[in-house]
């Protein structure tokens, strides 16, 4: 998803200046690199799975359009998939469904 300033959406497909990602989501996954080609849809994948894990993500633009070396983007994020059902959960008793709102919370809850 790239961000766009403004009221706009932010887009999650059509990103013609990249030309694939990297996945890698540690020794769990054999320590294996899962490349995705930008076909103009979303760029990602997916997966079933349980527990834990960091998922890193390195993007590679098409020739002419890549950032200079020192801003090259390499993304992570913290995968828990225990967590997803307590947040869906939660979600789903909060009077508003504010998802924001239940991730505030049980971050003040377990100081995670």
């Amino acid at each position: 998803m790239r961000h766009v300033p403004g009221e706009a959406p932010n887009p999650t497909e059509g990103f013609e200046d990249i030309e694939q990602a990297e996945f890698y989501f540690g020794r769990s996954w054999g320590d294996q690199i899962f490349t995705v080609r930008n076909n103009g849809g979303l760029i990602g994948v997916s997966t079933s799975a349980w527990g834990m894990f960091l998922a890193t993500c390195r993007i590679t633009f098409k020739p002419g359009k890549e950032p200079s070396p020192e801003r090259q983007p390499v993304l992570e994020r913290y995968i828990d998939f225990e967590m997803a059902n307590l947040m869906a959960d939660l979600v789903k008793w909060l009077p508003d469904k504010d998802e924001m709102a239940a991730l505030s919370w049980f971050r003040q809850k377990t100081g995670r």
